[in-house]
């Protein structure tokens, strides 16, 4: 069982609702006790997104059909695009987006693994190459590329939860960063069967 669906059943256990109810019910932001970007809040609303992210420099480029705002910037030296997903007008997840070059990487992915992890901890990782790559044989970008390769780690805080991995994008490597509220989960579900309603 996937560790979202997980904490979904946990919560419904032991609060008797989903876990993106409390969002909607009560119609302010949740407190961060978990993983923030930026110092944004769960459930707060797309103008106070706004605010922030340009106030940290990023530059809004647009909104999308779900709601999601869109923002560019630059992060730790490189171009970076920043996705905030919402639920019913209000703050869910963030997506950020780091572009460095694919040369870069990997180096990128692992000065931000020693950042997040002072931040917030050891988090459980996962990285190994599949035949016939290996780590130091000079192919390591080709094998991420081909998915002969995978490098993330992952941290929970109660219900927060927060993956960092290399992900492959056309002909280029990123590195993703997603930090996922308790609502989450179920706005993914709601969007995947928008998606294949008509299948």
């Amino acid at each position: 069982m996937h560790l979202r669906q997980l904490l979904s059943i946990v919560a419904i256990a032991v609060l008797g609702a989903p876990a993106g109810a409390q969002i909607r019910q009560q119609g302010t932001p949740i407190p961060q006790n978990g993983f923030t970007f930026a110092g944004l809040a769960w459930g707060v609303k797309a103008n106070t997104v706004r605010t922030m992210l340009e106030g940290a420099g990023y530059v809004y480029e647009r909104t999308d059909g779900e709601g999601d705002l869109v923002f560019r910037g630059t992060s730790v030296g490189y171009p970076a695009i920043v996705y905030a997903m919402m639920s019913d007008g209000r703050l869910v997840k963030t997506d950020v987006i780091l572009l460095p070059p694919s040369t870069r990487v990997r180096a990128v992915y692992g000065a931000m693994k020693e950042t997040l992890a002072a931040k917030y901890g050891a988090g459980e990782s996962i990285e190994f190459f599949r035949s016939p790559y290996r780590e130091g044989d000079g192919n390591e970008e080709l094998a991420l590329r081909a998915d002969k390769a995978k490098m993330l780690t992952h941290w929970s805080r109660g219900e927060d939860e927060l993956l960092m991995h290399i992900a492959p994008v056309s002909d280029s490597l990123v590195v993703s960063i997603a930090y996922e509220s308790p609502g989450w989960s179920e706005e993914s579900r709601a969007r995947r069967e928008r998606a294949t309603k008509l299948f």
